[in-house]
């Protein structure tokens, strides 16, 4: 697990969920959220509070050992404090691209706090879905560099 005791809201959080497995660990000097969900089951697998400012940012990452169907391919949805969805990055399979994500959002001037949310579909797959995000992070866009995308 993560090795700090004093945790804020700022911190990544896992829902005390008693139907599926998350945790974060320490590997190689970075962390890997690793989870398994049963089949049927879908929801919030981890969760962080975020004080971005109004702009646009880009969610950029990388999956390891994740293999579903396109149906139940797990999604990074980023929401305003007033409940509002600002967008949805989905998470491919991890012999897609090397695993790798990436999706924008625009926060807009009237959204203080975001919360980023990863969210599990529910399948019908007899082995559930497992894996692992060994990477995940928003950073801002530049003007000029959102121009030319």
């Amino acid at each position: 697990k993560l090795s700090t005791k004093i945790r804020t809201v700022f911190d990544w959080r896992i829902p005390n969920e008693t139907s599926f497995s998350a945790g974060i660990f320490q590997e190689e000097g970075s962390g890997i959220l690793d989870f398994s969900v049963p089949p049927g089951v879908g929801g919030e697998v981890v969760r962080q509070t975020m004080l971005l400012p109004a702009g646009t940012y880009r969610l950029e990452g990388r999956s390891r050992d994740l293999s579903i169907d396109d149906s139940g391919r797990p999604y990074w949805r980023l929401i305003c404090e007033k409940g509002h969805e600002l967008g949805r990055v989905e998470v491919p399979n991890s012999s897609t691209a090397n695993g790798q994500f990436s999706g924008t959002f625009i926060v807009p001037s009237d959204c203080q706090a975001q919360t980023l949310t990863l969210v599990i579909r529910p399948t019908d797959d007899i082995s559930g879905i497992s894996g692992q995000v060994t990477r995940a992070a928003i950073v801002p866009i530049s003007e000029m560099e959102s121009s030319q995308t």
